[in-house]
């Protein structure tokens, strides 16, 4: 039996032009993406795989290191940073959507351990979960939060499911993970919904894919359909709930990929490419299933401090506004715009004629009012609504 094939993160960055790294959203008709946050200064070093998703506030959760080193968590409505937690020993994260909690492996390289903990990015403090764990080191890209039971899965050497309780700190299951030789597994996720931790796993030296299902108390799978020849392997993975997919993004011959499969019966749904230029990149999925939204980091080799989304060319007012607004721009040629609140859901969405807008009956409360021009370029105003 051969044992997995293995990334440690000790081994495995990517290494970006701090100037150009930003969120995207993606559009499942044509596959194409736009920006939706500024340039996310200071990110150096980003690790793929080492991502998780805020449904309750609609923040994306990465880990970078070397400018400053900690877990960035960006607005996808405001496109602003929303918080930073320094620190230099957080080596996976997940976030709980029921709990409303961050949870992170922390590790201890001196000692060759790590420990499953609860990050506040408030006040940038550190609550010890579980009893340390052997080994700092673990198999990038492979960790999963259950929010169904509230459980944090993820693989560590040598070849092992770890299953923490995360209410308790106790590990609930660790087999040890043996496929025949040649089976790898690339990622895998949690459908919320079920319960079930889908994994994608490579074969014939990754030559065909195939999707399964995950028993993480035996770390034995279940395929789901037929290998898949012409998809190919790597990236990283999100599960569509409503619509039970499995998507994933992957880059072959120069090019990136968004690829979804059926969690029902393994088939593929769609595998189509995705418009971006060679030296760019597309890393770290994640689905809102509350908005029916996709994103991940996108780094844009071409942009110059010019090309970033700003909202300086535009204005409110007034601002507050008791029900109607004033759109004022210098340059741009802004055709549609869409409002959101606080909490990422879209409340209004129109085409914009003249500079007034006329809302509809908003309650009290502040707003994001997000718009876009003929050139597709997006940007973000903060407004209050007060009557």
């Amino acid at each position: 039996m051969k044992s997995l094939f293995t990334i440690l993160l000790v081994l495995t960055s990517f290494i970006l032009n701090a100037q150009n790294e930003f969120i995207v959203e993606y559009n499942l008709e044509d596959f194409t993406f736009q920006k939706v946050s500024k340039k996310i200064d200071d990110v150096s070093f980003i690790f793929p795989g080492m991502n998780t998703y805020d449904q309750n506030s609609s923040i994306f959760y990465f880990i970078s290191s070397q400018e400053k080193e900690g877990v960035y968590g960006i607005n996808v409505v405001s496109g602003e940073l929303e918080s930073f937690f320094e620190s230099q020993n957080i080596q996976a994260i997940e976030f709980s959507n029921s709990l409303n909690e961050l949870y992170a492996i922390k590790i201890d390289i001196t000692n060759n351990i790590k420990q499953l903990v609860q990050l506040d990015v408030d006040s940038g403090t550190v609550l010890s979960v579980s009893d340390t764990i052997p080994a700092s080191t673990m198999f990038q890209g492979q960790d999963a939060f259950n929010d169904k039971l509230q459980q944090y899965t993820f693989t560590g050497p040598p070849n092992i499911l770890y299953t923490l309780d995360t209410q308790s700190g106790t590990i609930l299951h660790q087999p040890t993970l043996s496929f025949p030789q040649g089976i790898n597994i690339q990622h895998y996720e949690y459908d919320t919904q079920s319960g079930n931790l889908y994994a994608l796993f490579s074969e014939d030296s990754g030559n065909s894919v195939f999707l399964a299902k995950i028993d993480v108390t035996t770390g034995v799978y279940d395929k789901i359909g037929e290998s898949k020849t012409n998809l190919y392997i790597g990236g990283s993975a999100t599960i569509d709930e409503a619509n039970k997919l499995y998507l994933y993004i992957y880059r072959q011959s120069q090019s990136y990929y968004l690829a979804a499969l059926s969690l029902i019966d393994g088939e593929i749904i769609f595998n189509q490419p995705v418009s971006i230029e060679d030296t760019d990149n597309l890393i770290d999925l994640e689905f809102d299933n509350v908005t029916g939204k996709l994103y991940s980091k996108h780094w844009d080799s071409l942009t110059s401090s010019n090309d970033e989304l700003s909202s300086l060319e535009t204005s409110l007012y007034p601002n507050p506004t008791n029900g109607v607004l004033f759109l004022y721009s210098s340059e741009l040629q802004i055709q549609k715009f869409e409002i959101f609140d606080f909490s990422g859901n879209l409340v209004h969405s129109d085409n914009l004629v003249g500079g007034q807008i006329l809302l509809p009956m908003l309650p009290n409360g502040n707003y994001i009012f997000k718009w876009k021009d003929k050139s597709k370029k997006v940007g973000h105003l903060k407004f209050s609504v007060v009557k």
